[in-house]
C-alpha cells in the first residue's frame, strides 16, 4: 500500500520541482530582458505608449507573464502543439550571440497584447551612448559631381548591392573616424577635412550618423574599381545620372574585370543621402 502511495507522490514532487525550476528560469529571462532594455536605451529605442498608437514595450514581470499566457493560449487555439506554443510564446532574450541578440519583445498596442521578435546587433550596444550613434556613413562627392559607392556581395540577400560607404564605430571611436575608415585610405585622406554632419538616421537595425563630403579628384569617364582590404568589397565612382537610372531600373550592370556584375540599387540610406545632398546644394543636375 505504501509503495502505491509513494510512486504518485514522487511523480507529483518531481512535477512541482520541474515547474518551480521553469518558473525561476522564466523570471530570470524576463529580468535579464528588462535590464537590457534599461541599460541600452539608445540602441533599443523608446518604450512607446500604446494609448498614443505606438507599440509599447511591457517592462514588468507580472505583465510579461500574463502576455506569455495569452500568446500561448492563442497559439493553441490556432492548432499548434503545446511544445511549439510554449517556445513561440516565450518573451525576453531568446538567444545571445557574438554578433547579434535575438529578443522577443512583450508588447502592447491599442488592439491588444502579444510578442514581437527582433534582432539587435551586439556591436550597437557596445559603442552606442546617449549622444551618438554606433554607425557612421559618408556620401563622398567628387569635384566633377560623381559619387563613390561600395559594391559588395551581401549574404542576407545573396546578391550584389551598390551602397553608400558605411561602417560600425569601435569603442571610443568618433563618428568622423568611423566614416573615414569606411572609405579607401586614399579617399579618406582627401575627405579628412571636408566631412559635414547631416543627421542621424535609423536604417533597419542600426542608427547611423550621416556625413556629406567633397573630394578634389579628377573626372573619370568610366566606373573605376579599386580593391580594398575587405573581401568582396570595391569602391566605384559613378555619375549621379547613372545612380538615378539604377534606382529606376532597380539595378546597374557594373564591369568588374572581365565580367559584368548586376548590382541592385535599392539602399534606403543611399537614397536618403542623395536627397540630402541635393537639398544642401552639394549636387546639381545638369
Amino acid at each position: 500500500m505504501m509503495k502505491r502511495l509513494c510512486i504518485p507522490l514522487l511523480l507529483v514532487c518531481s512535477l512541482v520541482q520541474a515547474l518551480a525550476a521553469r518558473t525561476d528560469s522564466d523570471t530570470k529571462r524576463h529580468q535579464a530582458y528588462i535590464d537590457l532594455m534599461h541599460t541600452h536605451p539608445q540602441t533599443i529605442g523608446k518604450p512607446g505608449q500604446a494609448c498614443e498608437g505606438e507599440i509599447e514595450l511591457v517592462l514588468d514581470i507580472p505583465s510579461i507573464q500574463s502576455i506569455e499566457k495569452k500568446q500561448y493560449a492563442q497559439l493553441i487555439r490556432q492548432g499548434h502543439s503545446a511544445e511549439v506554443a510554449q517556445k513561440a510564446s516565450q518573451a525576453g532574450i531568446i538567444e545571445e550571440g557574438l554578433y547579434w541578440n535575438w529578443v522577443r519583445d512583450p508588447i502592447r498596442t491599442d488592439k491588444g497584447e502579444g510578442v514581437y521578435g527582433r534582432i539587435i546587433l551586439t556591436k550597437t550596444m557596445e559603442v552606442a551612448d546617449a549622444f551618438s550613434s554606433p554607425g557612421a556613413a559618408v556620401l563622398p562627392i567628387l569635384k566633377d559631381g560623381s559619387i563613390v559607392l561600395n559594391l559588395s556581395f551581401r549574404h542576407a540577400t545573396r546578391s550584389w548591392e551598390l551602397e553608400i560607404p558605411a561602417g560600425m564605430r569601435e569603442y571610443g571611436e568618433s563618428p568622423q573616424a568611423a566614416a573615414h575608415e569606411s572609405c579607401l585610405k586614399k579617399l579618406a585622406t582627401l575627405l579628412q577635412n571636408s566631412l559635414i554632419w547631416v543627421t542621424q538616421q535609423r536604417i533597419l537595425l542600426l542608427l547611423m550618423t550621416l556625413f556629406l563630403s567633397t573630394a578634389p579628384l579628377l573626372k573619370t569617364k568610366k566606373p573605376r574599381c579599386q580593391t580594398t582590404l575587405k573581401p568582396l568589397l570595391r569602391h566605384f565612382t559613378l555619375p549621379l545620372a547613372q545612380i538615378e537610372q539604377g534606382f529606376k531600373d532597380g539595378m546597374l550592370r557594373i564591369p568588374v574585370g572581365n565580367k559584368i556584375i548586376e548590382a541592385h540599387v535599392r539602399q534606403s540610406l543611399l537614397a536618403f543621402a542623395l536627397y540630402q545632398a541635393q537639398l544642401r546644394g552639394f549636387l546639381h543636375k545638369p
